[in-house]
């Protein structure tokens, strides 16, 4: 009989802490924007966003095809408009079987503006022309208010097994009657419960862009002062990523303000990461 971990993972703990990295040197390096709506004669507040890309059609190509011809070609295109743009996806297959992205940004983009050019590239393998309608409605975006949980929140979602969850709770049901009837710790799958997981992508499950791999803050131990912080720091805490080459310090907003020198070394690398994205506006009018 076949033994399945329904608690199995996509990424790694390993991925999981390269995703939580990235994601606070996305909000940290995102400054903050106001955008003012005509309508409501309102002001409000932005850093980052959730975006949601979906196939306006039933996928007729491979995953690798989409993704290098419309995924790719959709983020060239929003970097030559706004070449300061940071980004973090993931990649993962809907209930209908078509490829779909959550991506989270740093960049304001109007919701129609989203969605024509998200369509435009769809429509460069025919998603648009093969849809019922000439304008549907395939993207979402929503402005992020908790920045504080978002690094948690991404790593939780990023980590979640693509399955259909109303089936696979089914099944979950079935097989704990079964067991609560039986002495052995394992039961016979039921039928066809295979087909009932979704596909594996075959493209990268999630990736972010080049400026923040690159941007990784590493620190030469050049000063007494840095030396005692980090002795301290090492024996108060156990959440250190010990790597072959180095010992990585995971920070939280208390211990910023309780290592002053460890703290303006990173805000350095920050604001030098920040440069990047000044040519972004600070305000949006939108109708």
């Amino acid at each position: 009989m076949p033994l399945v971990n329904l608690n199995n993972r996509i990424v790694s703990s390993k991925q999981a802490n390269r995703i939580r990295y990235y994601t606070n040197l996305l909000i940290d390096a995102s400054k903050s924007k106001k955008v003012f709506q005509k309508s409501t004669k309102k002001w409000y507040s932005f850093k980052v966003n959730l975006i949601t890309l979906t196939l306006p059609s039933p996928q007729q190509h491979t995953d690798k095809e989409i993704h290098e011809k419309v995924f790719k070609e959709f983020i060239r295109a929003w970097k030559r408009s706004n070449p300061s743009l940071l980004y973090i996806y993931k990649a993962e297959v809907q209930d209908n079987g078509n490829l779909h992205y959550h991506l989270t940004t740093n960049s304001y983009i109007h919701h129609a503006s989203l969605r024509n050019m998200w369509n435009y590239y769809c429509n460069k393998l025919g998603y648009i022309d093969r849809c019922s309608v000439s304008d549907p409605n395939s993207t979402d975006v929503h402005a992020v208010k908790n920045i504080n949980n978002l690094a948690a929140y991404m790593v939780a979602y990023m980590s979640k097994k693509d399955v259909y969850d109303s089936v696979l709770k089914r099944y979950h049901n079935i097989m704990d009657k079964k067991l609560t009837k039986i002495d052995a710790p394992v039961c016979e799958i039921p039928k066809n419960y295979y087909k009932h997981l979704k596909r594996k992508v075959a493209i990268k499950v999630w990736d972010c862009s080049k400026t923040l791999m690159i941007g990784k803050c590493s620190m030469e131990i050049d000063s007494d002062e840095i030396m005692n912080e980090i002795r301290h720091y090492l024996a108060t805490t156990d959440k250190l990523i010990k790597k072959d080459w180095c010992i990585v310090l995971p920070q939280d907003k208390k211990q910023r303000n309780a290592y002053k020198t460890i703290s303006r070394v990173y805000s350095g690398h920050i604001k030098k990461l920040r440069e990047f994205t000044e040519t972004q506006p600070a305000e949006y009018y939108i109708d």
